[in-house]
C-alpha cells in the first residue's frame, strides 16, 4: 500500500510540474484551467501565484477584464497590474475607483 501512495504522490508531483512548465501553453489554446488550478493548490503551492498570474496576463489579452482583475489579486500582483491594465485601456472611472477601494498610495513622477 505504501509503494501505491508513494507512486501516487511522485506521479501527481510530475503532473504538477508538467502542467507548470506547460502552462502557457494550456493557457494560451483556452484549455479548462480549473484542472491545473486544482493541482497547483493542493500539490504544488510554490507556482500557485505563477500560475493565476500568467492566466491573468491571458485573460487580459483576450479582452477579459474581470477575470484578469481577479486572477492578477490571487496572483498577489495587483497592486502593480491592476493599475497597469486600467490605465492602458483608458478606464480612469475605474481605477480610480479601484485606487481608493484598495487604498493605494499613487505617486507621480514629475
Amino acid at each position: 500500500m505504501a509503494v501505491i501512495y508513494e507512486w501516487a504522490t511522485f506521479f501527481c508531483v510530475i503532473l504538477v510540474t508538467l502542467l507548470f512548465f506547460f502552462s502557457d501553453l494550456v493557457v494560451s489554446h483556452g484549455a479548462e484551467n480549473t484542472l491545473l488550478f486544482q493541482v497547483a493548490s493542493t500539490k504544488d503551492r510554490i507556482h500557485l501565484k505563477t500560475t493565476h498570474h500568467a492566466y491573468a496576463k491571458h485573460l487580459e489579452q483576450c479582452g477579459d477584464v474581470a477575470a484578469a482583475l481577479h486572477h492578477f489579486k490571487e496572483a498577489d500582483t495587483h497592486r502593480v497590474e491592476v493599475p497597469r491594465l486600467l490605465f492602458e485601456r483608458k478606464r480612469l472611472g475605474d481605477l480610480e475607483q479601484y485606487v481608493l477601494r484598495e487604498g493605494l498610495q499613487v505617486r507621480c513622477k514629475r
